[in-house]
């Protein structure tokens, strides 16, 4: 796991959204989503900013 996906997954848990929120929130298949939290792909930069927003964290606090 890439630290962006640990830094991604704990700020969703500290959120308390589960995957499938974030999915729909994000309008796209839990499944994709899935894959930014266990593996290393990583979401275009449109869909990183709507994960910022989401989540309300500084974007440099994911990917430092």
């Amino acid at each position: 796991m890439t630290k962006f996906a640990e830094r991604l997954r704990a700020a969703r848990l500290r959120k308390g959204l589960t995957q499938q929120q974030m999915a729909d929130r994000l309008n796209i298949h839990r499944t994709a989503y899935t894959k930014y939290e266990t593996t290393d792909v990583e979401p275009s930069l449109s869909t990183f900013r709507e994960i910022v927003r989401i989540l309300d964290v500084d974007p440099m606090a994911l990917l430092e």
